[in-house]
This record gives structure tokens, sequence and C-alpha cells, in this order.
């Protein structure tokens, strides 16, 4: 099957091929409208040959080849049009392979290898097309590898070849990104290599080189003037390294610069220090003697450094603030900023889940956030059961950087009068709302970017009006678990989506909502009241869709006139009792509605208690507009086939009628179905 498939995608002018093979499923590879992509996984015992015909694949612009595959290229090999060819943990037949693969690809622009670890192969490339080239050459056996690269357009170059036996680059004056790793070069002449590989990248703007040999010549003179160079990584484990001076001295233009090195003081200030040197990085900062010399000798000449970070891989603060204290003693030429952090890195995310009785837990909790907080938290996440409320932190109320905040449990929002969140687009409370009113305005108002806002109350607290007052938000969902009257107010103009569940209390809101849900199955009714938050229909009259629940045993009583709901095209109506004098009036209100969904929630008290009253006259959307109808939970009861009747007589432009018992039992169905069959229909396109 696998050569039939692979055949197929070469036949039909394939132009890009993933193909990854792993074990357990013997296959085999084929010989030989258009197919634009074909990923194939394959899984076998053995390792896969590819196809001769592979290789003379006019139509191929991206071949990626991955896993347990022997390339074994033919003497001729024709790939006029690949540009992009990915060769990972692949076996080779033999350096040939490589190489005619290579030269059969006249036009290649971009190269990966990834090489197994026991896969020691040449690398051979003499490609003058090549412009993105990234070779991982991982091998155990250094003495029979060789990495030879001369591409003369290549403009980026990504070398990990720790262990290589001979290497060398050339014509590689287009280059402008470099990141060369070079750590147990077996090389005899180190040296010469290395200087090699510099002078082969005059133009370079961004250098990264990482070596663990001594270097011994002498002069500046032995490397060209990188006047584009304006960012430089070096990484060095020797303590005789020479490079570092000769580098800055023949980098005039230098900007940023990244060092985990040693240092020897050049006799010569560097010019790139005097007038462009504007950051440092220091990695790995131990407080060793040659460390403090490199530091002393930057501060004291670099004139415009603007700042200095020193990454310590330390974790004891003791030891950091000694270092500070060294540090702060040092003369600068310039106003130089220092900073000694552990972590490079930014806290983009930060999640906390915690269950705990011990009320001082709170200060390590503060303490979490605004650390989080400092080092630009972008999404909190907090799930915090506790005896006591835990209040956020003041700094939290601050924070410019975070995006997406979730607060869940025993958690307070004790707001500041005044909230900067100028980020914040997506807010879920799911905790108690605020200490009072005043917080919660304090906390919308300083949201101006707020998009989504979810409220799920499940604990009683001391906001009895809920007032949503806010330009932006789109998406507002409000839960409501708690057995108290509250009153909810919103004025959001730009506001798209209302998803409403449960509710006591008296409500207003806009009337922008295109889309709206209303869960009223756990409001209490009394028997003599009209439903309080029947209602909110009333305002919803630019409302595109509209979600209706009501599962609660008592029926549904609106004492209020419908608005002319002229902008709904879709209505779903799940309800619990069966009085659906309400459904009539909803459709006599959405003249333009196109698609219907009853659900009947099973009901348990007895069946003649449901019923169906045709409206006095047919709604016009029926007439005009009502193309699809889904009926969920429908049998064959009479009550049911009345109501079927109705839709299925005065239906005139229906064309899908979609009924689901939820039976299992297949002959029940057939009855019910030939029932339905049979009735009379107004359209004759429904089916």
């Amino acid at each position: 099957h696998v050569r039939t498939w692979v055949d197929y995608a070469i036949e039909h002018g394939v132009q890009q091929l993933h193909l990854l093979v792993k074990r357990n499923i013997t296959c085999e590879l084929p010989q030989s409208h258009s197919l634009f992509n074909f990923d194939l996984l394959v899984k076998r015992n053995s390792t896969c040959e590819l196809p001769r015909s592979l290789f003379s694949c006019g139509s191929l612009e991206v071949l990626e080849l991955s896993g347990k595959i022997v390339l074994d290229c033919p003497p001729s090999v024709h790939l006029p049009n690949l540009k992009h060819l990915y060769l990972k943990k692949i076996k080779y037949a033999n350096d040939d392979s490589f190489h005619r693969l290579l030269i059969g690809s006249p036009n290649l622009l971009r190269l990966h290898v990834l090489n197994r670890p026991y896969n020691n192969v040449n690398f051979i490339l003499n490609n003058p097309t090549l412009e993105y080239l990234d070779i991982d050459n991982q091998v155990q056996d250094a003495r029979f590898c060789e990495v030879q690269i001369n591409a003369p357009s290549l403009k980026f170059l990504i070398l990990n070849i720790p262990n290589c036996h001979d290497f060398s680059v050339r014509k590689a004056t287009n280059v402008v990104e470099a990141n060369v790793n070079l750590f147990e070069l077996y090389q005899l002449n180190v040296d010469d290599c290395i200087v090699k590989l510099l002078k082969a990248l005059p133009n370079v703007r961004n250098l990264a080189l990482s070596y663990n040999k001594s270097l011994s010549f002498a002069s500046a003179n032995d490397l060209p003037i990188y006047n584009n160079l304006s960012r430089l990584q070096l990484e060095v484990k020797c303590c005789n390294s020479h490079l570092l001076p000769i580098l800055l001295e023949n980098s005039p233009n230098l900007e940023n610069l990244i060092l985990k090195s040693c240092w020897t003081e050049s006799v010569n200030v560097p010019k790139c220090l005097k007038s462009h040197l504007r950051t440092i990085s220091l990695r790995q900062f131990k407080g060793l003697e040659h460390e403090l010399k490199l530091i002393t000798y930057m501060l004291k000449n670099a004139k415009v450094l603007q700042r200095m970070d020193i990454l310590s891989g330390s974790s004891s603060y003791k030891k950091k603030f000694r270092i500070l204290n060294k540090l702060f003693e040092l003369p600068r030429a310039s106003s130089t900023d220092t900073h000694i952090i552990s972590l490079p890195l930014p806290v983009k995310k930060f999640r906390l889940a915690l269950d705990s009785f011990d009320d001082s837990i709170h200060f390590h909790v503060s303490s979490w956030i605004c650390y989080a907080v400092d080092h630009g938290v972008e999404e909190l996440e907090l799930l915090l059961l506790f005896r006591k409320p835990f209040e956020l932190p003041r700094r939290f109320f601050g924070c410019k950087s975070l995006k997406i905040v979730t607060l869940y449990g025993d958690i307070v929002l004790n707001c500041p009068s005044f909230v900067h969140l100028p980020n914040l687009k997506d807010l879920r409370l799911g905790s108690k709302l605020c200490s009072n009113e005043d917080s919660f305005h304090s906390l919308l108002t300083g949201i101006p970017n707020l998009i989504t806002f979810f409220i799920g109350r499940v604990r009683r607290d001391d906001v009895t009006t809920i007032n949503i007052c806010h330009p932006r938000l789109l998406f507002f969902c409000i839960q409501n678990k708690v057995p108290f009257p509250f009153k909810i107010e919103i004025d959001a103009p730009s506001l798209k989506c209302l998803s409403f569940f449960d509710g006591s209390g008296q409500d207003s809101l806009t009337t922008n909502i295109v889309k709206a849900t209303f869960d009223l199955s756990e409001h209490k009714q009394q028997a003599d009241e009209h439903d309080s938050r029947g209602h909110l229909l009333t305002e919803l009259p630019r409302v595109q869709s509209l979600l209706v629940r009501h599962t609660k045993v008592q029926s549904l009583r609106f004492g209020f006139s419908l608005p002319m709901l002229n902008i709904l095209r879709a209505l779903q109506f799940d309800v619990k009792c069966c009085k659906w004098h309400i459904l009539p009036r909803l459709l006599e209100s959405a003249p333009n509605l196109e698609k219907l969904s009853l659900h009947k929630v099973d009901t348990d008290g007895p069946h003649e208690l449901c019923c169906w009253t045709e409206p006095p006259h047919v709604p016009k959307c029926l007439e005009s507009c009502l193309r699809i109808i889904y009926l969920v939970k429908f049998k064959s009861w009479e009550h049911d086939l009345e109501f079927v009747q109705f839709f299925l007589k005065n239906a005139k432009v229906l064309e899908k009628m979609g009924i689901l018992t939820g039976l299992l039992d297949l002959a029940e169905n057939s009855r019910i179905l030939k029932k339905f069959s049979v009735l009379p229909r107004g359209s004759s396109n429904e089916n």
C-alpha cells in the first residue's frame, strides 16, 4: 500500500514530501491532477531504502527524510526544483550518496542535517545557490568525520559539530549570521581552523562561537576587520584565550557582547569600547579573579556602555550580594546599570494550585505572585483553597504585562482605588468577586482593553449589584449558583456574546448583543410569579443566535411583550416542561428565522401533562425563511406528532428536518419514522 501511495504522489506532481520511518510495521517504498503535499509516517522493523524514481522527481520542492531510512543515491540525481532539504537521523550508504544528492539539486536554498551519534559520514558541500545551512553532527567517533563547506551564496550558517576531525569553510563572504560550536575539535592545527573560519566571515553581523582549545595566534592582523559585526557571543572553556581582545579590536561597531569565557587584557583599548559597545551580558558568572578583571576592564574603558547584565550561576542570594558589593566598588567610565540575575528569561505563564489550612502560606503566595509580576508574566492562573480568604498583593493591580488572568477558590479582590492592567484581555473569576462594589468598579475601570469576562459565583459575597459598564467588552458570561438575589446591570455597547446561567434578581442589558445564552434551569420561581429572567429577551433586538434553556418542571410564564427579533437567524429552545406556549411567541417575533432546534428534556411527570397548542395563525418565518429544524428527544407520542405535523404542514421553504429520538431500539425508531413520514407537508424541498 505504501508503495502505491508514494508512487501516486510522484506521478501526480508532488511538491512536498515528508517521510518518517519508525519501527514495528514492515513496508517498502515504490520505484516512482497535482499533489502538492504528501506526509507519510511508516513503522517498520528494518531500515528502508528509497526508490530510484524519487531521485528524478522534477516537481519536488521540499524533501524531508527522517528515521530508519537508507540514503543510497544512484550515480545520476536530477531534482531541478528542490529548494528545501531536511535529513534527520537517517543512514547514509556512503559519502558519495550525500555528495550526489547535493550535486543533483542545483537550486537548493536550504539544508538541514541532523546526524546520528553512530553515523560517521563526511559532509562535503559545494553548492553555489545554498543560502541557509544547519548541520548538527553529534557523532561518537570524530576520527572519521569531516565537514567542508564551499557555498558562496550562504547567508545563515549554523554548525554544531562538537566532534569533528577536519573542518573548513571557504567563500562565505555573504554570511550575515553564524553560530558555530567546535567544542572537541580534533584537528591538529586548531588555530588554523578557527582563523580560516573567521577569515571566511568578513561581513558577519551576528556571530556566536564556542570552542575549548587554546589559541596562540599573536595579533589582530591575523583576522579581517568586522565593520558589520554588531553582536558577538563567545564561549571558551580554556583559560588562556587571546581571541576576545583581538575580536574586540577588529570589531569597531560592536554593540552587544555576550561572554562565557576567561579574559586576557589587551594592551590597547579596542575602538568599539570607546564609541559603540552599549550592552554586555556575562553568563555563568562565579566571581572568580579573571572574571572580575574582565568586568573591571570593561567598566573602566566602555565609554558609552548603557547596561551590563551579569547572570550568576549561583542560587545563593548572599553570594550574589557579595558579588554585587564588589562590582559597585569598581570604577566605571559611564553611568552603567549593573544587574545580577539568576535567569535571563522572563516568566510568561504562572500557574499555582494550592490547598492549605496554614494561614502563614499567604505570605509566600504573595511573594511568588510578585516575582511573576516583576518578571513580565502574561498568563496568571490561581486555584487557592484556604481557610482564610487570600488577598491579592497590590502589585498585581499594576501589572502592565498581564494578558490572561484566571482566579478560582478562596480569593478576594480588594482592589485599590487605582487599577492599571492595560494589556489584560481575558479575565475569569471563579471566586468571591470583590470586597465591595467600589472594588469591582475600580477593577473594570482599570482594564480598558478587556474583551472576555467570565464570572462564576459559587459563594456569597458583599456585591449585591454587578454593574458591567465597559466600552470594549465583546464576550460576557455569568454563572450564578448563589441562592441570594442580586442585581446585574450591563452597559457594554460592543458586547457581541452573552451567556447567562441561572440568575436571581433584576437585570438590564444593552442592545448590541448578537449571540446570547440564557440558562434559567436553577431559578426558583414561585407558582404565581412571572419569570424574572424572561424580560431580558426584550432587550435583545439585534441578537442573531439565541439559546434559551429551562429544565424546571414549572411552565414558562412571560408576562411581557417580546420585541421584534428581526435579525435572529438561529434559535435553540431547551425545555423540560412541554407547555410550549412561549415558542409560538418567539417564532412570531423572529420573522427571518432560518434554523430552529428544539431539545426536549425528559420529564419525571406523566406524559399527559405535555401538550402542543397550535397558534391562532402561522408565524411568518415558517412561510418564508425557516429552512432547517432539529428535534431532539422526540418520540411518537400524540403531542409530538401534533408538533411535527404543524411544522411540516406550514413550513413552506423547509429543506431539512432532523429528528433524534435518543432510542437504541431500531424497531422502535423505524416505527416512529414510519409515523412521521406519512404526515402531510407544505414544502417540496424537505427531506
